[in-house]
């Protein structure tokens, strides 16, 4: 009981100085300075914790492999890719930044860590985010066009409508030969891309994050006054 009374109280205490910092730190400097060094250590802290998610991650896999349990080939993959890019990224660290350490860049093993580490986001991750996109717009596609077709609405024919726009509006055409008077035609699906990326989307991202801050600041509020209490007790 008296541990969560102190994580209360240290909850309470930081939530409020970081509060007064963002609203009076330009009045007094004594609590922006200390919310700076509390945001570093939430940044730290976040930090660490992702390390820690991200090496018991590794453990599982690691685990997984030596029992030889289903889903091995997956894991010696997840594995090998991960201590490949943690490897070449740590040695790309201490590559030179002169032109005159650069000179044998042919041959230094740094120069070529840190290409292996580029390449590797250039061409494979880079890649494979492109690829999974396309083949998330193809999915949201049959999916709008089996929603048109079991429950024809009006938001299923403007989903679709919108989808198709969008997809045509990406497709860059090079019709020299096409007569002025046609070319309103071909742009028009691009005008109108630019149109929803605009004002619908646009306005439903505002929504959203709206939204999210909203959310953000009631929790923060629930925190603050101990009604809710993640860092323990109930």
């Amino acid at each position: 009981m008296r541990s969560d009374r102190l994580s209360l109280i240290i909850a309470i205490t930081v939530c409020t100085v970081v509060l007064a910092g963002a609203f009076l730190g330009g009045f007094v400097p004594v609590l922006a300075d200390l919310k700076a060094v509390f945001t570093r250590w939430a940044a730290i802290l976040a930090g660490v914790a992702l390390l820690v998610a991200v090496l018991n991650l590794i453990k599982t896999h690691i685990q997984r492999i030596m029992k030889s349990e289903k889903g091995t080939v997956q894991s010696t993959i997840l594995v090998f890719s991960f201590t490949f890019v943690v490897t070449v990224g740590l040695l790309g660290w201490f590559s030179p930044t002169t032109a005159q350490q650069a000179t044998d860049a042919v041959t230094n093993p740094f120069i070529t860590a840190q290409k292996a580490f580029t390449g590797t986001f250039q061409y494979l991750q880079l890649q494979i985010e492109a690829w999974l996109s396309a083949l998330l717009a193809i999915f949201l596609l049959s999916a709008g066009l089996r929603w048109l077709r079991k429950n024809p609405s009006l938001a299923s024919f403007l989903f679709i409508l919108a989808s198709i726009v969008f997809l045509l509006g990406l497709v860059q055409l090079n019709l020299p030969d096409l007569p002025a008077a046609l070319m309103p035609l071909v742009t028009l699906p691009t005008v109108l891309r630019q149109w929803l990326m605009d004002v619908p989307v646009l306005a439903a991202v505002r929504g959203i994050w709206l939204g999210l801050a909203l959310a953000s600041l009631t929790l923060g509020v629930r925190v603050l006054l101990g009604v809710d209490r993640p860092y323990g007790g109930d």
